[in-house]
């Protein structure tokens, strides 16, 4: 059994206003790739990313809404190939939030998908405090993903370096700051997904806990940050599982090494990546680790994520 964690399909008449690559609206074409290369299930989301240039504001509350419909009709057509995961902006209100509790209260979303940073602001704003508290009481994941311009994006002239860098970057810094807020530690059963293998946190684990010890006065018109942890930001890592999405076996191998093959889950971001589902599966077999490892970043963390109790039926 493989569960792809991270896909993306989006609702046709999308490309009908807006522009879009051509396999975010092949349904058919989507599920012929997953087959082809051995995925049993498949949780689509839409991360409510804006074509770069625009801001997150044009991602309203009507999109949150007919991407639940157009994930609805999906997961019933291919019953036992898909769920999903419903992206919303958690600075949208009170009404956006009530959507995301509906969708998976009584309509079977089994997560949510929100940016990392939303318009340069990132979730440990105070704007997103009822947004934790919702996702504290639903314990479900929420899937921090990558947001199409990420903060500082508009500083960078050439595209590919945000797409390649900044975005990963932003990925980083959006959970580092998720810990450094106490939210893990305020929410200790909430399980937070890291798109693009987590960003860099990983390297960066001992240089959080440096940087938490350290509250030096630079002078005295900066006051000191206010501390939400009881203990060093490499406890929380614990809460945290990070995606496959990353082409280096390296830096794989070093999550491993931190995370380790508890908290990683197998994830293609195919559509839209240019690499194909098999490649990346490929990749987490090729990797110098023992079977049960493997499985349980191709299919039992995940279903373990998802609360599929009778997946064991398909392994």
């Amino acid at each position: 059994m493989i569960i792809d964690m991270h896909c993306h399909l989006a609702p046709p008449k999308w490309a009908e206003t807006r522009p879009m690559m051509r396999s975010l609206t092949d349904i058919e074409g989507f599920f012929r790739e997953k087959e082809q290369a051995g995925v049993t299930l498949s949780v689509i989301g839409y991360g409510m990313m804006s074509r770069a240039g625009t801001q997150q504001q044009d991602l309203e509350f009507n999109m949150v809404r007919e991407f639940e419909d157009f994930a609805l009709e999906l997961v019933e057509k291919y019953p036992g190939r898909a769920v999903s995961f419903l992206g919303i902006n958690p600075f949208g209100g009170r009404k956006m939030l009530y959507e995301a509790e509906k969708a998976v209260t009584q309509l079977g979303f089994k997560g949510i998908m929100v940016n990392s940073s939303i318009d340069g602001v990132y979730l440990d704003s105070p704007n997103a405090t009822e947004f934790w508290e919702l996702m504290g009481s639903l314990n479900v994941p929420v899937y921090l993903h990558q947001p199409a311009l990420p903060s500082g994006g508009n500083g960078i002239q050439d595209f590919r370096l945000v797409r390649s860098v900044a975005r990963w970057n932003d990925v980083t810094m959006g959970l580092s700051a998720v810990i450094f807020a106490g939210i893990l530690e305020k929410y200790p059963a909430l399980p937070l997904i890291g798109s693009l293998g987590g960003g860099g946190l990983a390297m960066l684990k001992d240089y959080l806990d440096i940087a938490y010890r350290r509250r030096e006065i630079i002078s005295e018109s900066v006051a000191l940050p206010v501390d939400y942890l009881s203990d060093v930001p490499s406890t929380s890592l614990k809460q945290i599982y990070v995606d496959s999405c990353i082409p280096s076996s390296a830096v794989l191998a070093w999550n491993l090494s931190v995370f380790g093959s508890d908290h990683i889950v197998f994830s293609s971001d195919m559509p839209p990546s240019p690499i194909s589902t098999a490649a990346a599966i490929q990749t987490i077999k090729d990797l110098p680790i023992g079977d049960e490892e493997k499985e349980k970043i191709l299919w039992k963390n995940a279903a373990k994520l998802l609360k599929l109790e009778e997946a064991s039926a398909f392994s």
